[in-house]
């Protein structure tokens, strides 16, 4: 059900949509409101009228809902996880270091309500008093994904509501189940009816009408990079502030003198983590010349102990993608791969539990060639590493990074410290690993893309707020 004025209430319309266990689509889930614009126009109200209150609250007040919310998740974390394996498919230790996670981060956000927002600056006038306060603005539109759909929306919702300012949520229509408990998590915690409002439902019209609504003063997006762009159009249309965390092609190099065996787990995480269904995932591996046979006898051996099936399963390594259309979108771009030279390399893993009917996607790795291919510019969101030799595996990954025109994050493999300083200086992406996965986002420091990948407002760490509201500066003489 949608949350809207602290009620749960279906779709205006009453229109629902049916949402499948990806791992064995006979099992249904539900079937959930698919709202529409008379929907977003009834939360976006609710929202608008519940934020004076709540702006009005004690900076104390909101922070102990927040951490109550926190709490809520941590207890519910079991049965959250469940739930997010069911509907998403990522295998369910996963989940539940993701229900941990967004509750780590709503308290981090939670306590940096507390921290003084304003200050006192010298004044050149005599007797003059110059001081600066942050008020937050209103109403927010928060946009987000499938493939974490508790920290991604943790790193909107905590600041936003911390500093506050009231939400709309849009969900991803694939992860109901999960959205709906943390939206009771923060009503079970005593949020006030209206100050989050959620509204489910997948249709571009109910996107586009979201950010049109009048009351809706910003907008938090996380997604595709064409919908986030024309979700920034729209938004710099009437003049409000726009958040973006968009796709990436990242670029994971491998140095020569690097631990080749340990180079390749890193890459295996990088690329099939989560079934390859993360923004930061690297499906672009650039490996030394010298070490690629090296390379990939050790990414078969790693693949040959993987196991692909329900995420339900302890077992599972690989779940399922999270719908048929990213299956097809996937087959679609490796035919255009193998068609512009790439070469098929390995397929599959060592052991198979899968649903013949599931949404699964067995691991490829392939071999690019030196020219242009789809695999150096698309991202795959899928398990797929796409290996390329090179002779200047710098130069190369430096290259390929700024033509992707994708720069989310990156990360270089080396046992040279020279050769990190240089590809963490020059590398135009916003996050930059050191023998680590691309993966890996931390809610303690900012998070965001450069070029097509991100706008200029990161998400996270200690100045996530300053997206949230604005100043206003104070010059105050004595009494008159």
């Amino acid at each position: 059900m949608n949350l809207i004025a602290g009620e749960r209430v279906g779709s205006v319309d009453g229109r629902t949509y049916e949402r499948e266990n990806p791992a064995d689509p006979s099992i249904l889930i539900g079937a959930f409101p698919d709202s529409a614009p008379p929907d977003a126009r009834r939360a976006a109200r609710a929202a608008r009228e519940a934020f004076a209150a709540w702006a009005a609250a004690s900076a104390q007040h909101r922070a102990e809902i927040i951490t109550t919310a926190a709490g809520l998740l941590r207890e519910r974390r079991a049965d959250i996880a469940g739930k997010l394996t069911a509907e998403e498919g990522k295998p369910l230790v996963r989940a539940e270091g993701e229900v941990l996670r967004a509750a780590e981060a709503l308290t981090y956000f939670a306590h940096g309500a507390l921290r003084a927002a304003g200050q006192t600056i010298p004044s050149t006038r005599p007797g003059v008093v110059l001081s600066t306060y942050v008020e937050p603005l209103g109403p927010f539109l928060a946009i987000t994904p499938f493939n974490f759909p508790l920290f991604v929306t943790a790193l909107k919702l905590g600041p936003a509501l911390a500093s506050g300012n009231t939400v709309v949520w849009k969900p991803s229509p694939h992860v109901p189940l999960v959205s709906i408990a943390l939206a009771a998590a923060f009503t079970d915690a005593g949020l006030p009816g209206g100050v989050l409002n959620l509204v489910m439902g997948g249709t571009a019209e109910l996107g586009r009408s979201l950010v049109d609504e009048p009351d809706i003063v910003g907008v938090s997006f996380t997604g595709s990079t064409a919908v986030g762009l024309d979700v920034g159009r729209r938004a710099a249309g009437r003049h409000i502030r726009a958040q973006q965390e968009m796709g990436g092609k990242n670029v994971l190099v491998v140095t020569a003198d690097c631990d080749i065996r340990r180079a390749a787990e890193i890459a295996c995480e990088s690329s099939f983590g989560e079934s390859g269904q993360k923004c930061t995932a690297s499906g672009l591996v650039v490996v030394d010349k010298r070490r690629g046979d090296e390379f990939l006898a050790e990414t078969e051996r790693i693949l040959g102990g993987m196991t692909m099936g329900d995420g339900a399963d302890p077992a599972t390594d690989l779940g399922p993608l999270v719908d048929r259309g990213a299956v097809s979108r996937a087959d679609r771009l490796l035919d255009q791969a193998v068609e512009s030279g790439a070469v098929s390399e390995l397929a599959g893993c060592g052991r198979s539990t899968a649903n013949g009917n599931g949404y699964f996607f067995a691991p490829r790795v392939l071999r690019l060639p030196e020219g242009d291919n789809v695999l150096k510019r698309q991202e795959t969101f899928a398990p797929v590493l796409a290996v390329a030799l090179a002779d200047d595996v710098i130069e190369d990954g430096l290259a390929m990074a700024r033509d992707s025109q994708m720069g989310l994050s990156a990360a270089i493999l080396t046992n040279s410290l020279d050769l990190a300083h240089e590809f963490v200086r020059r590398v135009p992406t916003g996050l930059v690993n050191v023998n680590l996965p691309t993966t890996g986002v931390e809610y303690r420091a900012p998070f965001g893309g450069w070029n097509l990948s991100g706008g200029p407002f990161p998400e996270a760490g200690d100045r996530a707020h300053e997206f949230y509201t604005r100043s206003k500066t104070v010059a105050a003489s004595g009494v008159l």
